[in-house]
């Protein structure tokens, strides 16, 4: 994989370990975060969070919430729960190493919050579907790239 950095984010309040090279964490991260509204005593989960760039910047501002983080790659996730470890938040947060649509089956109406990023030759409206039946009927779906997920409809940014 190569060199490991550790960086922070919100003006040094959040510590983050993520891979020199590759994807990185920056400002859409941020900008995630700042879009979920906190639901105290809620539970969000990010599907593909990588090594926790936005579940972390999510984690802190959403302080009174359950964040849970389900990734495919193992070396991606244990990066995250090192970052997990780094900022005290073994007690809210959880990262899951699993394939996103074997992983939610037993989760129905689990989540108040769902972040996810669409693959680039997968359906909106199909990524839309799968994620429904794991999230609670009023909850909110929000997914970066080019589509904001809604259970009610999906609509281009």
């Amino acid at each position: 994989m190569g060199q490991i950095t550790e960086d922070t984010l919100y003006q040094g309040r959040v510590t983050l370990f993520q891979p020199e090279k590759g994807f990185r964490a920056s400002t859409d991260s941020l900008m995630l975060a700042a879009a979920l509204p906190e639901k105290s005593g809620g539970a969000a989960l990010e599907i593909g969070c990588g090594c926790g760039g936005a579940l972390m910047t999510a984690a802190f501002r959403l302080s009174q919430m359950q964040v849970t983080g389900v990734d495919i790659d193992a070396v991606m996730t244990d990066l995250a729960r090192q970052s997990v470890s780094s900022n005290n938040f073994k007690d809210r947060v959880s990262v899951e190493t699993g394939n996103a649509a074997e992983w939610v089956r037993d989760k129905e109406n689990r989540f108040l919050q769902t972040r996810h990023i669409s693959s680039q030759e997968g359906s909106p409206r199909r990524e839309r579907r799968k994620l429904e039946h794991i999230s609670n009927p009023s909850a909110s779906m929000v997914g970066s790239r080019r589509w904001r997920l809604r259970p009610s409809r999906v609509r281009p940014l």
